[in-house]
C-alpha cells in the first residue's frame, strides 16, 4: 500500500505563514473546547497564540512576504 500526502506540501513563504496560522488556529480552537467540554486547562496554558502570530507574522516579512497584503487575503 502506498503512502499518499493528505495536505499540500507548502512551497512559498506565503503558503508556509499561511499553515502556521492555520496550526495556531486550530491549536486555540482545540484548547477552548477541550476546556469547555470537561474544564481541564490547556497543555500550555502560558501561550499567547495572538503574540505568537504577531512574532511570526513579522518574521515572515523578513522573507519577503508582504505581511499587511497577506493579511487582507487570508483572514
Amino acid at each position: 500500500m502506498s503512502k499518499k500526502q493528505r495536505y499540500q506540501v507548502p512551497k512559498t513563504p506565503e503558503q508556509v505563514l499561511k499553515r502556521i496560522m492555520n496550526d495556531f488556529s486550530k491549536s486555540r480552537r482545540r484548547c477552548e473546547e477541550v476546556f469547555k467540554a470537561n474544564g481541564e486547562q490547556p497543555k500550555y496554558p502560558h501561550v499567547d497564540y495572538e503574540e505568537m502570530r504577531k512574532i511570526v507574522q513579522d518574521n515572515f516579512g523578513y522573507l519577503g512576504v508582504k505581511v499587511r497584503e497577506w493579511k487582507r487575503k487570508n483572514t
